[in-house]
């Protein structure tokens, strides 16, 4: 039996430009930076062009850190025939905001035989939004042909947390759109948001992007809770055997820790009151249990 717990998983990219920097002599780690903070909010974070070597060791509290470099040998087009996909990060591409991303006459009756027989005309926001205008570079080309092809939908300028398609690259030569999240048209419905987060310059010229995904966990329920509790059937020969155990017993000690309760300010500590008496009930429950199999 799997038990399906409901959640929300938020995702952040950001293109660190860096993860270590000459201060002084010395090389310093962005991770301790105390900006860095208001950014690893997320479930999970993803940082890139982080120049980080397999000899750094990275930390951060709270967080697993796992490192991938460029010379990985993943088959990708095998990923894309596994169910949905989301891809986030620093695209470096640039599309004008008349680009489309999908088939424009996708619910005609005249693509019927060019069109897949599975094919799902989705009910993506047709038009975008961009808060700058930008000329399609070539890996903007190669991102509208990937998303037209595999039904992938580009979230920003067209979803909610970003309704105008904010900049998210800013040097000294301009700024631009570099930073997407695209995802499959069927996994629209589980996007909550997406947002273009605050710009840093003290830490990098990329803006983190973060979305929020619904998720449904498929948990396994602890192994012993599988067997079912031993049930015992009273009788005449528990009865003495239990009585026998109580009178062997020394109960002072239990006396003692209760009447210590009274000794607490309930007024200011009521929920550490409750909490050990909470804790006190079941363990002089498990207790009286034992009682019964003593010899």
């Amino acid at each position: 039996m799997c038990i399906k717990v409901s959640r929300n998983v938020s995702i952040t990219s950001w293109n660190v430009n860096g993860l270590f920097r000459k201060l002084s002599g010395d090389r310093i780690c962005k991770l301790d930076d105390e900006n860095f903070s208001n950014i690893m909010t997320s479930d999970i974070v993803c940082l890139s062009e982080t120049h980080a070597s397999s000899k750094d060791i990275l930390f951060y509290n709270g967080y697993k850190c796992f490192t991938n470099c460029r010379q990985s040998k993943t088959n990708r087009s095998k990923i894309f025939l596994e169910g949905n996909i989301a891809l986030i990060g620093d695209l470096n591409a640039h599309i004008n905001v008349s680009e489309s991303d999908y088939i424009t006459n996708e619910i005609d009756d005249s693509l019927d035989d060019f069109l897949p027989i599975n094919y799902i005309a989705d009910a993506v926001l047709k038009s975008r939004s961009t808060e700058i205008s930008q000329n399609t570079n070539s890996y903007g080309k190669q991102l509208i042909e990937l998303c037209i092809s595999a039904q992938l939908r580009i979230l920003n300028g067209r979803t909610l947390g970003d309704s105008k398609g904010k900049v998210t690259f800013f040097n000294h030569n301009g700024t631009s759109i570099d930073d997407y999240c695209i995802c499959s048209s069927g996994f629209l419905p589980s996007i909550i948001n997406f947002s273009i987060n605050k710009f840093d310059p003290t830490v990098s010229d990329h803006c983190p992007i973060t979305v929020n995904i619904m998720s449904q966990i498929k948990r396994q329920p602890p192994e012993n809770l599988k067997t079912p509790l031993k049930c015992i059937k009273w009788s005449n020969e528990y009865e003495n055997t239990f009585k026998l155990n109580l009178l062997k017993t020394d109960f002072q000690p239990i006396i003692s820790e209760i009447e210590s309760l009274a000794e607490i300010p309930v007024q200011n500590n009521l929920s550490s009151v409750e909490e050990k008496l909470m804790k006190m009930f079941l363990t002089y429950h498990l207790y009286c249990i034992m009682l019964l199999f003593l010899v």
